[in-house]
């Protein structure tokens, strides 16, 4: 008799950080227009980012990661502008990078216990 061995998949372990703590996400000017413009997010996301070399950093919570991720993948989803939905899908994968890399998850469900 053949015994089969489980099938595990593979998962990064993401590191855990606490609860709300800002990540620095770099964004280019392009991106925040395509954003700004695409989103009922208004004018004022951005305006608080740090000029980063020639791009600008923005500091936001896995949360506020999270939501922009899902509003901007319902709009390139929702787009018939090709290079609009291109340029979302970048920023779309950029966002998906910070989620795949931290988890606060374990810190919001126990607070950090």
């Amino acid at each position: 008799m053949q015994i089969e061995k489980p099938c595990y998949v593979a998962r990064m372990s993401r590191k855990l950080i606490p609860y709300g703590t800002k990540l620095p996400v770099v964004f280019t000017n392009k991106e925040l227009e395509d954003i700004r413009s695409c989103i009922m997010i208004g004018e004022e996301f951005g305006r608080h980012a740090v000029v980063h070399g020639k791009c600008l950093r923005l500091n936001l919570s896995l949360d506020h990661i999270e939501d922009l991720q899902g509003n901007i993948g319902a709009e390139a989803n929702h787009t018939r502008d090709a290079k609009l939905r291109n340029r979302l899908d970048k920023i779309f994968a950029k966002l998906q990078g910070f989620l795949d890399k931290y988890d606060d998850h374990y810190c919001r469900t126990t607070n950090g216990r």
